[in-house]
């Protein structure tokens, strides 16, 4: 591990990181745009209270949801509605699980917390260091994220993710939530036939390990454009 990490890391904490009782504490504005978001929780908040909704995402505008995706069924299942103050289920969100958030209207999040090494064991010293266990489950599309919180980009995404780098065919789907388009770049031969894959701080991607068969881009925008008309229904029955 290089000083690199650790200056990419600081910036985008926003110049807040300080040590305190060994640990790297800080705090991550994430912007959630209208339509959908692909997030992690990028700190670990047990000291604030936990990783579940209630705590590091207390409020968001009414009708806003998350969901959380399963692999087996290759499709988003659980889902959270915020309304009244209230998530309608408090789902746990700890570093590494990647989630959908729908929102009706843009909003801005702060999460605050630990940060956790790429292998979510605490940092002892200034750097995000470690690799995680290498992925032992079988192929699918998995919807993760880096416990570390730092920006990552063309083969690091797999291999501070899914502790390895990538194999061919392999592919890393992401989601650019401002003009509400995906990018799926496929591991071919020894490079990235679309470009290399980029996910920021408290960003989430789509990975098909294996490669096993892959819900399109096309499915993935039809799920987010069905929550942002449920919104609209919901706010317009509400009128």
């Amino acid at each position: 591990m290089n000083g690199k990490r650790l200056c990419l890391a600081v910036a985008f904490l926003t110049s807040v990181i300080r040590p305190a009782h060994a640990n790297i504490v800080g705090y991550v504005n994430l912007t959630f745009q209208t339509g959908a978001n692909w997030f992690a929780n990028p700190l670990l908040s047990t000291a604030q209270g936990g990783d579940s909704l209630d705590t590091i995402i207390p409020t968001a505008p009414d009708g806003t949801t998350v969901s959380l995706w399963n692999s087996s069924a290759n499709q988003f299942t659980t889902t959270s509605t915020f309304d009244n103050g209230a998530w309608s289920d408090n789902l746990v969100l700890d570093p590494g699980t990647g989630a959908l958030l729908t929102a009706p209207s843009q909003f801005v999040n702060i999460f605050v917390g630990d940060a956790e090494n790429f292998d979510g064991t605490i940092p002892t010293g200034g750097d995000i260091t470690g690799t995680p266990p290498v992925f032992s489950g079988p192929n699918g599309v998995y919807f993760l994220a880096s416990k570390g919180p730092v920006a990552l980009s063309g083969s690091q995404v797999l291999e501070d993710i899914i502790g390895r780098g990538p194999q061919n065919g392999e592919q890393v789907t992401t989601l650019n939530a401002l003009t509400q388009t995906y990018t799926t770049s496929t591991f071919l031969n020894g490079t990235w036939n679309n470009g290399d894959p980029t996910l920021a701080v408290g960003g989430a991607a789509m990975i098909n390990i294996g490669p096993a068969p892959e819900p399109s881009s096309v499915a993935l925008m039809l799920a987010g454009l069905a929550s942002v008309f449920a919104l609209r229904r919901r706010q317009v029955s509400k009128a």
